[in-house]
């Protein structure tokens, strides 16, 4: 390029590629760093006049996750290469002064300084980066195969704050991701078996694991794992499980399963670790349904350093039943966690808000049933053996520098729990005993000043203490001509409903009240009461959001009358609300036509987040159809969206909108209420193949498992709402055909009624 005579045709056409291959080499090497602003100014005054600003953001996306994989080995060739790139800088800016006169040009590069080693030290980088660690393109053949794949570390000092999966479990089984200080590859993929070692040197530890969709992984605020730079952790190894092959028979299927995760160079009050609990002894005789390996680690501390656990993961091989791990203090015992290790690999919640500190015993049982064996079974690393591994993931001070306690040590010096040994099953049935007193029955009678004909399509359904509300339709229908195909409302209906669309009824009998709400909607569909008796509602028809005072004064409205839209200030066909009693603040499910949920401020006037299709992209199905109804735990901070064509309900952390799991059901979710009294879901779905199937469920959220169904004894019609008295006693459910509201109360309340 420098050597030849170029005619100004050629020589654009040069510059153009030149600084396309210039600029992504920019990006991958964090060269941008190393150009004072005049120069950077002056080069993005070149491409705008080549014509390759518009391309060139797409050209960085591109670049950046393709060589991501390789970041660090790239800067480690950085100096030499720089030196070329300022050389080739150099003669483009000489054409031009050339060709154009711009005599400045060779001031600029004259002037550029080459900053030193120190220099360069000094210079400000990114605070925060994501970086995604994949397999590259592998199509294993073989089932139950285990790959592994090495990624070096940068020689700065970073800190891991957040594990985000990009793997689904169609594909794979489950992935670990591993800490070393030298793996046994580093450049390829390898083999490497579900026990076998994974590092050459060092401490091999497990940083984050996944299995079956689970959520994404994210630190506790302050928090984070230091690797690169002078911690231990040089290397991350992905390993994942790929159980079935059936995707890759074609020969051509790649999978880039893996992660990302979100590094920081600022460095945290705390450092996360890793605190191993082990056994390797007794052996595990035959035909023993209960057979206890106990652990016990003394936590010594010279430096008097506490630790804070947060999550937990158990491992054992087949015959595993149940892992316990305990805190004892001055003789109490506090659960640290109890895990199944036959369920997905995955570091789960530690529920107690507890700290370790020097004098306490930490305590672990690992529970086998070899019901199934004829010999003994040794602790060891083959699919034969069995392990006996409790993982506690904790936090301490960063003061500390970097530390992994832990210990293998057996022993029978402790007397534990009573339910030491009982599993995630049997307590799950334990719950669902407990719980089965609140198994619901219709009401008969009920309500008895409610008749067909006075109400219309009874689109919604709230109770406080002394009222059912009902938010109907009246004389309306919601039906194919309802709307156009731009999903305004048709012009025979843009009058309002002159019937009262609200209707209170007293909780206990079912008689009127009173009513009110003509002349105000179009076609009703959610209400919701917040804490001050304000009644929020949502009008599909007007594509808007109301606040009415309990006295029926309107307080708030937002959405725009008639005009559907995906932004701020507009709604398309919005089903439900749910309202932080705390800050005022509420969430709307724009359901219909935008899938989407929007927080806005307690005026309505700004909205300060939107949980998207982006936000579930990693999952299958990776959007949502008819986001139908919300339910919210203002207490542990959950919002629960019936999902509602697609059989779910997804679970999101209301305060970022990350999501954090789902439940899946058979049928259609219309609607959901949770109740904190008995920590428990409400849901009513329906079956459109076979109406017969439509039925309520009650799910337990600490269990994770449904406890109960319920259903009028003659089957619901077309549920679409349901509402839960505060004592959770209580289950109303309305329906658009026939139009009705179904009570529903619990054998407790059955057996106190006088």
């Amino acid at each position: 390029f420098r050597k030849v005579e170029l005619n100004r045709k050629s020589l654009q056409q040069k510059m153009r590629h030149s600084c396309l291959l210039l600029l992504l080499f920019v990006v991958s090497t964090n060269c941008r760093y190393y150009l004072d602003d005049s120069n950077r100014d002056y080069l993005a005054n070149l491409i705008n006049q080549e014509r390759f600003r518009d391309s060139r953001q797409d050209s960085y996306d591109y670049d950046y996750q393709r060589y991501n994989n390789d970041y660090t080995q790239k800067r480690n060739d950085f100096s030499s290469t720089r030196n070329k790139f300022m050389n080739i800088l150099s003669d483009i800016l000489e054409a031009r002064k050339e060709e154009n006169g711009l005599h400045h040009a060779a001031s600029v590069v004259e002037q550029q300084h080459i900053p030193s080693a120190q220099e360069k030290s000094n210079i400000k980088k990114p605070d925060v980066e994501k970086h995604k660690l994949l397999m590259p393109g592998v199509s294993p053949q073989k089932p139950d195969t285990y790959l592994c794949y090495a990624q070096k570390m940068s020689d700065d000092d970073q800190y891991i704050t957040k594990f985000e999966p990009l793997a689904d479990m169609k594909v794979a089984h489950h992935m670990l991701l591993f800490s070393c200080d030298e793996p046994f590859q580093k450049d390829k993929v390898w083999g490497c078996r579900e026990m076998a070692p994974v590092c050459k040197s060092g401490m091999q530890m497990i940083k984050y694991a996944w299995g079956k969709n689970a959520p994404s992984l994210e630190m506790p605020k302050d928090v984070a794992f230091h690797v690169g730079g002078k911690s231990p952790v040089k290397y991350l190894v992905l390993q994942v499980h790929y159980l079935n092959v059936d995707s890759f028979k074609d020969g051509k299927t790649k999978d880039h399963s893996g992660l990302i995760y979100t590094t920081t160079t600022q460095k945290p009050s705390y450092f996360a670790g890793i605190y191993l609990l082990a056994a390797g002894w007794p052996p595990i005789p035959p035909h023993k349904d209960k057979f206890h390996m106990d652990m016990e680690c003394g936590y010594k501390s010279s430096k008097q350093m506490k630790i804070y656990p947060f999550r937990f993961r158990v491992h054992a091989h087949k015959l595993g039943a149940v892992i316990t791990a305990y805190r004892v203090r001055n003789g109490k015992y506090t659960l640290i966690g109890r895990g199944d290790p036959q369920r997905p690999q995955a570091f789960y919640k530690v529920d107690n808000d507890l700290d370790i500190k020097d004098g306490d015993d930490v305590i672990g049982r690992c529970t086998f049933n070899s019901t199934s064996r004829d010999t003994v079974t040794n602790i060891g690393a083959t699919h034969k053996d069995e392990m006996c591994n409790f993982y506690i993931m904790m936090f301490y001070k960063a003061d500390y520098g970097d530390q992994n306690p832990g210990c293998m040590q057996t022993t029978d010096s402790f007397s534990y729990p009573d339910d030491s040994d009982v599993t995630l099953a049997e307590m799950e049935r334990k719950g669902s005993m407990y719980l089965h007193e609140h198994s619901f029955k219709e009401v008969d009678g009920w309500p008895k000043g409610l008749k067909a004909g006075q109400v219309g399509q009874i689109a919604g359904v709230e109770v406080n203490k002394d009222h059912v509300i009902i938010f109907h339709r009246g004389g309306r229908k919601w039906d194919q001509n309802s709307f156009d195909a731009q999903n305004k409302l048709a012009s025979a209906l843009q009058e309002p409903i002159s019937d009262d669309t609200l209707v209170w009824l007293d909780r206990h009998t079912g008689e009127f009240v009173k009513s009110m709400g003509a002349h105000l909607f179009y076609m009703p569909h959610g209400i919701t009461l917040d804490q001050s008796g304000n009644i929020w509602l949502t009008d599909v028809g007007a594509h808007q959001v109301f606040k009415l005072s309990p006295e029926g004064k309107v307080l708030l409205v937002v959405g725009e009358r008639f005009v559907p839209g995906d932004d701020g200030k507009h709604f398309c066909k919005p089903t439900d609300v749910v309202v932080v009693q705390e800050t005022g603040e509420f969430f709307v499910s724009d359901g219909y036509c935008n899938q989407r949920v929007v927080k806005f401020d307690k005026t309505g006037s700004k909205m300060l987040m939107e949980i998207s299709p982006k936000s579930i992209s990693h999952l299958n199905p990776p959007s949502m159809r008819i986001v139908h109804s919300l339910a919210f735990d203002e207490e542990n901070n959950r919002l629960y969206v019936a999902d509602r064509e697609n059989n779910r309900v997804l679970v999101f952390n209301s305060q970022d909108g990350d999501y954090v799991w789902q439940i899946a059901f058979k049928e259609a979710v219309y609607a959901v209420a949770v109740n904190k009294k008995d920590n428990v879901l409400h849901a009513v779905t329906t079956n459109y193949v076979d109406p017969k199937k439509t039925s309520g469920y009650t799910y337990h959220l600490k269990s994770k498992s449904f406890i109960t169904t319920w259903k009028p004894p003659a089957g619901f019609g077309r549920p679409h709402d349901l509402a839960v008295s505060k004592d959770d006693n209580e289950i109303y459910v309305s329906e658009i055909g026939p139009n009705r509201v179904i009570k529903f109360a619990s054998k407790q309340a059955q057996k106190t009624r006088p």
